[in-house]
């Protein structure tokens, strides 16, 4: 019994005095004062200009941004990779085997799918077939 008891009062010690030292780990330190150098009248610190004009170039990019709309596209040369036969316009193909897709006049466009009155034949890695009831369109990417 005496054993038991040691080796009891001993642990509860043991956590008692860790549990001391982790609270007393958090003691706040005391603030370093500030040095600030004194400079003779007329100088310049260089590190402030530094952050100035960092600052600035920041605003100044910051106004730039906010004019700017993320949704226009008049900054994208689109017309060079547009593919035209008549009034049909090709602007991509998006080939997946099992369900390849064609952006044709601003709208994309599957197999089987009616475009006026022309339907979509066939869409291959690099043309679209399109065919209406006179004649067959073929439009093909360089």
């Amino acid at each position: 019994m005496t054993k038991r008891f040691f080796y009891t009062s001993l642990t509860c010690y043991f956590l008692c005095m860790t549990l001391l030292f982790l609270a007393g780990c958090h003691k706040k330190r005391k603030a370093r004062p500030e040095i600030k150098k004194e400079m003779p009248e007329g100088t310049v610190d260089m590190a402030d200009l530094r952050l100035k004009q960092r600052q600035k170039e920041f605003s100044l990019l910051l106004e730039e941004l906010k004019k700017k709309n993320p949704f226009d596209k008049s900054h994208l040369n689109v017309d060079k990779y547009r593919f035209t036969t008549g009034d049909l316009s090709l602007s991509g193909i998006l080939y997946d085997e099992k369900r390849p897709l064609a952006i044709i006049n601003e709208q994309v466009v599957a197999e089987g799918d009616m475009l006026g009155n022309k339907q979509v034949i066939k869409i291959s890695q690099d043309e679209v077939i399109l065919r209406d009831e006179e004649k067959e369109y073929r439009l093909k990417t360089e």
